[in-house]
């Protein structure tokens, strides 16, 4: 895990690779997030109002994607689902 520069919060990087025919390691989905706090979030008009009966650390981070990306072989395989979900 790494910081965002100037906000200090944290960021989540994976990078799904494999190995081709050449037993070399190649890239083929990559993603990086922010996790920020809430109250420095920026677009408070678009945070999700939680039901009554949720606990307030549930709702104190959220998280911004910020590289979202998939090889085009390697699209509709469902990588950047599983990134996405790795993530949260």
């Amino acid at each position: 895990r790494e910081r965002m520069v100037g906000t200090n919060d944290p960021l989540f990087t994976l990078i799904a690779e494999i190995e081709n025919q050449h037993q070399q390691k190649e890239i083929v989905a990559f993603i990086t997030a922010q996790l920020a706090k809430t109250r420095n979030c920026g677009d408070k008009d678009m945070l999700y109002t939680p039901p009554s009966n949720f606990y307030d650390s549930e709702t104190q981070r959220v998280m911004y994607i910020l590289t979202l990306g998939t090889h085009p072989r390697y699209r509709r395989r469902g990588l950047a689902r599983y990134m996405l979900k790795k993530c949260i």
